[in-house]
């Protein structure tokens, strides 16, 4: 792996760890995916990224990916020692966090079963929001669904706190929240 250069929490978004596997020994057939990659953990806000590696000062372990905007924060290696030299109850707490993996499997099972989708139209003559509306519906059967259009009044969703397009990041970390909230999140696109 790629040298460590301190270990990362995640502020908002979503990351999956990703580990690479033999196609032959995962019997790839038909209904099989064909990439050698299959998610091992899915890191949302508050959870740490390559903190075991920091800790034993080897190259990191696993390849990571954003799968939406997401903001992180690195911690390098040298302010981990700084803490451990004059806080060692701190890396005490530190190791507890990165201890078992439970909860970390558990999130993985629950991020698998959520869905965010972006209908775009391929021309004028569709109508995108009949099709949305329908699909929201149909989806709105297997789980909490959210169909969102451009026109959507955001502060009148749950949690806005009065965000607004043009707020950038605070909007990202917002649609995170959003994505942690609903099994199915459905994007309308305009027309171009």
């Amino acid at each position: 792996g790629d040298p460590t250069l301190g270990f990362f929490v995640v502020l908002s978004g979503r990351l999956v760890a990703l580990e690479e596997h033999d196609l032959e020994s995962r019997g790839v057939g038909s209904h099989h995916s064909r990439s050698p990659w299959q998610v091992s953990d899915v890191l949302q806000r508050g959870r740490l990224c390559g903190e075991i590696d920091c800790l034993r000062d080897t190259p990191y372990s696993q390849t990571v990916r954003a799968t939406r905007d997401s903001e992180v924060c690195r911690v390098s290696s040298t302010v981990l020692h700084f803490i451990a030299m004059d806080f060692p109850k701190a890396i005490l707490h530190f190791s507890s966090l990165v201890g078992p993996r439970a909860q970390a499997h558990q999130d993985v099972r629950q991020a698998r079963h959520k869905t965010t989708i972006a209908v775009i139209p391929v021309g004028k003559d569709v109508d995108v929001h009949d099709v949305c509306t329908r699909l929201t519906a149909a989806l709105s059967k297997l789980g909490k669904t959210l169909h969102l259009t451009s026109n959507s009044d955001l502060s009148r969703l749950p949690g806005s706190g009065g965000v607004r397009a043009e707020d950038g990041s605070r909007l990202g970390r917002w649609f995170a929240e959003l994505e942690m909230r609903f099994r199915w999140l459905v994007y309308e696109a305009e027309p171009p």
